[in-house]
């Protein structure tokens, strides 16, 4: 096995990255997202390979339904193909992505509130999926090493976030998304492909007993990000840092703004302390 896909392997197996990213909403066409998920996509074999994947969602075009027919086949879907489905839900028209605001008052639009929870929902489930495949289900060849790989570095560098703010500032909205995880059941059997021939299938016991810990361990970590969230203080600092961010860029060291980022770092993880929260479970 070539040195990143052991590392990528060995490191999935302990934790999801723990990291309070936001999901960028990428865009696609409803032809894409029937045809890319009926059809089993070409072997993908780099980060670049599912970038370019989601990029091709049309926004436009991308409708409540598609969404709700990616939803309806959760049970069924690979890492790869869970990650595009909740990229389709997020993709779809919402005057809820990204308005804070609306946050308190979510039952007005509940439509709006479903599509975020469901992206959520998609997002979380492709994110211990692919743990539980990487840690558990062995590659066959070196390309397959690159493919299983792959999966490892689109969560690490891009996707490994909870998803929208929105629902994590939304008691009854997280409460749904964490019961959709719960209920969550996923197929496996030796007909299941993760993205990547298999060396050697387990047993769908040992399979099941490997998933349900990341997803236990996921929603530790979920519950984590709804106590900060919901925490004004808190809440406050983080949308400080995240409008930095969005501004600069990459900080430089040692630049005012930099400076500042540190600071606010260092206050947010003060107050999670506080609030008795542990990233590092």
């Amino acid at each position: 096995m070539s040195a990143v896909a052991l590392q990528s392997r060995r490191y999935l197996t302990r934790t999801v990255s723990a990291a309070i990213l936001l999901v960028v909403s990428v865009a696609c066409s409803p032809e894409t997202a029937a045809t890319q998920l009926v059809e089993t996509p070409q072997r993908i074999t780099s980060v670049e390979g599912h970038l370019s994947r989601l990029q091709e969602i049309d926004a436009e075009s991308i409708t409540s339904s598609d969404c709700e027919s990616q939803f309806s086949r959760a049970e069924q879907l690979n890492a790869s193909d869970l990650f595009y489905a909740s990229a389709v839900c997020f993709a779809v028209e919402n005057p809820l992505r990204g308005n804070f605001l609306l946050a308190a008052g979510c039952w007005l639009l509940a439509a709006g509130c479903w599509l975020l929870a469901a992206g959520c929902w998609l997002l979380a489930a492709g994110q211990v999926r692919a743990t539980a495949d990487l840690s558990i289900l062995e590659p066959m060849t070196e390309s397959d090493e690159d493919a299983a790989a792959s999966i490892y570095g689109l969560i690490f560098f891009h996707l490994g976030g909870p998803g929208e703010e929105v629902i994590y500032r939304n008691e009854s909205q997280f409460e749904e998304l964490t019961q959709m995880i719960e209920d969550w059941r996923p197929q496996f059997d030796s007909a299941y492909d993760p993205g990547w021939e298999v060396a050697d299938y387990p047993d769908q016991e040992s399979y099941r007993n490997v998933l349900a810990e990341f997803k236990a361990h996921r929603l530790v970590q979920l519950n984590n990000v709804r106590t900060v969230f919901s925490d004004d203080q808190y809440y406050a600092l983080h949308r400080r840092f995240a409008e930095l961010q969005a501004r600069v860029g990459m900080f430089t060291e040692g630049s005012p703004e930099y400076e500042q980022s540190e600071d606010l770092q260092r206050r947010m993880n003060e107050r999670a302390e506080e609030l008795g929260v542990d990233w590092v479970q």
